[in-house]
């Protein structure tokens, strides 16, 4: 079994997943990897708005969008199947082919809006006392939700 490179961020939780893997492989190494992610009980800090601190909520929307676009072009090498995120107009699409297809954008009320094959649309507002976009109906967090999805549908682990 192969690994990518170990992210040196606060957030390098994971290693992304080589494609030489065979599927046992893959299911023992993502286990792994969501077990220490829960472990750690990692909730994200104020590193989602650096930069932007006192910025309106939609400049913290457009830079989460485009760091998420960042981490699924880091993670794209990952992948034997189709993988493909594409930015436009600040709305991200990530592509896996007969998969599905993802979408992340901000509404016109300052929220994100993410789009997943899995569990449908789900809307996210940003916390500003914890620096994070959490969903309103049950507290999740737009990263953990993501990032648990990808790596379930692509065997990638999202580096965010």
């Amino acid at each position: 079994l192969q690994f990518g490179k170990l992210s040196s961020s606060p957030w390098g939780y994971c290693r992304t997943l080589a494609t030489s893997a065979s599927r046992a492989d893959l299911t023992y190494t993502a286990n792994s990897c969501l077990a220490s992610l829960q472990l750690q009980q990692i909730r994200p800090g104020p590193r989602h708005v650096r930069g932007v601190a006192q910025g309106t909520t939609r400049s913290k929307a457009a830079l989460c969008i485009q760091e998420v676009y960042t981490a699924l072009e880091d993670g794209k090498s990952a992948s034997a199947e189709p993988f493909d995120p594409q930015l436009n107009d600040g709305k991200l699409l990530l592509d896996l082919g007969p998969k599905g297809q993802y979408s992340l954008e901000e509404t016109a009320d300052g929220r994100l809006c993410l789009f997943s094959p899995i569990s449908g649309p789900r809307y996210y507002d940003f916390d500003q006392e914890n620096g994070w976009w959490s969903n309103r109906q049950d507290g999740h967090l737009l990263y953990e939700l993501f990032v648990r999805e990808i790596m379930h549908i692509t065997a990638v682990c999202v580096n965010l």
